[in-house]
């Protein structure tokens, strides 16, 4: 599962430059959390732009803009057959950036111990996402998923899923609109980013996060 991450504008050089994106104008938060709004990458046919959505996918079906279960990760390997994510899967993938991501590894007595995992070379990360938008009326809201897989290496000892991670070779391809579903796992299979994690004392409400 992701559900804390971090964001620092000042390092996301790699991103940018990889998409010919210049850099959004939002401040660094470090303990984001599910139904914030949140900058992710998209590219629904004139190249990829920044949007700011909501983080808990709403499928554009829903009856209301309100989410009745989890949606804040979409499982990779069932999102293609999803109800709610799999249109998305098809049609409306996006990157959700980030700086790191905080997982809580629970022991024996059932004590949780979180964790801050992030790139080895501290370059932002590019998580897969998902995107949909949902309209009644006058009302929209565009939202989002991350797509969530087995755990990176670094990750194992601490949580059984990590956020799907994308490297630089992948992240035009991710977002286009002419990728083919029979394609993707093509893109997963590109390198991409190498975590390393480290022990968190506590994770603040939106401060700096506390290391050991």
């Amino acid at each position: 599962m992701c559900g804390r991450y971090a964001l620092e504008p000042r390092k996301l050089d790699r991103i940018i430059k990889a998409l010919s994106l210049a850099l959004p104008g939002f401040e660094a938060h470090f303990n984001i959390s599910p139904g914030q709004n949140v900058p992710i990458i998209r590219d629904v046919g004139a190249g990829p732009e920044w949007i700011t959505v909501r983080w808990g996918l709403i499928p554009h079906w829903a009856k209301e803009a309100k989410a009745t279960y989890s949606t804040f990760n979409a499982r990779v390997e069932t999102a293609s057959q999803k109800p709610t994510f799999r249109d998305s899967w098809k049609h409306r993938r996006c990157i959700i950036p980030a700086t790191g991501f905080y997982e809580w590894q629970t022991s024996e007595s059932g004590k949780k111990q979180p964790w801050y995992l992030d790139s080895v070379d501290g370059q932002a990360l590019a998580f897969a996402g998902l995107w949909d938008h949902w309209t009644d009326g006058d009302s929209t809201l565009d939202s989002c998923s991350i797509l969530v897989g087995p755990p990176e290496p670094a990750v194992s000892g601490i949580h059984d899923r990590s956020p799907v991670l994308l490297g630089d070779a992948a992240l035009s391809i991710w977002i286009s609109p002419a990728l083919k579903v029979s394609d993707i796992s093509k893109v997963f299979a590109l390198p991409h980013a190498e975590l390393k994690a480290q022990r968190v004392d506590r994770v603040a409400d939106d401060g700096l996060h506390y290391k050991n």
